[in-house]
């Protein structure tokens, strides 16, 4: 759709998907003597329900100034359907691992962990393991992939459209990242915030004990809320005039100024909610795990045409 004599447009697109064959790590029989316990077969269905958009913007367009933006953004809900049966006709068993699981009328590769309740009862400022209640059961909590995904990207036009400035920002939410670096740290190693400090915050201290003290070694504390907003990219293009670039035989030339990830918003206590050490694998969560930030760099480039 489009307003205002083509100046700003507007695109919408609700989807409603179910995939079948999904390939599922179905379990084999010990009689058959293969010495795998599975075998990758397509059984599976998954459903993806979710909406898309982009709206676009010529603000002001005139011959020293111009303003345009673009938003763009989409939400995704994920469920796993079916899982199959095996050859008994039997409803195969959900894919339990460490911290995730792919079970039916969840998401897929959803965490899964104890939960717990704390409270200071003698309030010393301290938690204890006597102060904490444990849940029975791993119980589904939350995403580990982002729901809802949204880009800015807006431009500014100077000097007769000479300059442009642009910059663009990424928000990503609805989801939760497992904290591992942290989780280490407290379940294994002594420099854990949460267990050597008393000044440490107690939903610290409670997740360190809960993980490192209780009979389950829950993980629940560490799968974080991973909601940011990052400033991805901003840039600035200045096109040298005409009269300039006749002098060096050349058609045309310009600067250019790039500069990536220099900044973010997030309650994410890692170093970056971002961070995945398992980059690039076939693993299909994301993986905080003593892995390194997304890097900021800074791009200078001078392009001439002849």
């Amino acid at each position: 759709m489009r307003f205002f004599s083509s100046r700003v447009s507007l695109d919408l697109t609700y989807y409603s998907k179910i995939t079948k064959d999904a390939l599922v790590g179905a379990v084999i029989p010990p009689d058959l003597g293969t010495g795998n316990t599975t075998q990758r077969t397509n059984l599976g269905s998954v459903k993806n329900a979710g909406l898309e958009g982009l709206l676009s913007a010529q603000v002001i367009d005139r011959k020293n100034f111009g303003f345009d933006l673009t938003l763009s953004g989409s939400s995704n809900a994920n469920k796993l359907l079916s899982l199959g049966v095996d050859a008994q006709g039997r409803p195969l068993p959900p894919q339990v691992g460490t911290t995730t699981r792919n079970q039916p009328g969840y998401p897929l590769f959803g965490y899964w962990q104890r939960r717990y309740t704390f409270a200071d009862k003698n309030t010393d400022g301290m938690i204890t393991l006597n102060e904490l209640t444990l849940d029975d059961s791993s119980t589904y909590i939350a995403y580990s992939a982002p729901r809802f995904e949204t880009t800015l990207q807006t431009g500014v036009d100077l000097f007769q459209h000479k300059l442009r400035i642009s910059g663009s920002f990424d928000h990503k939410g609805g989801f939760s990242l497992l904290n591992g670096t942290e989780r280490i740290r407290c379940q294994s190693r002594n420099n854990c915030f949460g267990t050597y400090s008393k000044d440490a915050p107690l939903w610290q201290q409670a997740r360190a004990v809960a993980v490192r003290e209780s009979s389950g070694n829950t993980q629940f504390g560490y799968m974080e809320n991973a909601t940011f907003t990052r400033l991805r990219e901003l840039t600035a293009i200045w096109t040298i005039p005409q009269r300039l670039v006749s002098k060096l035989g050349a058609k045309d030339a310009n600067f250019v100024f790039s500069a990536r990830n220099l900044h973010k918003w997030t309650k994410y206590s890692g170093i970056d909610p971002e961070s995945d050490s398992d980059a690039g694998s076939t693993i299909s969560t994301q993986t905080d795990f003593q892995a390194a930030p997304p890097p900021s760099y800074f791009i200078f480039r001078f392009n001439v045409t002849f």
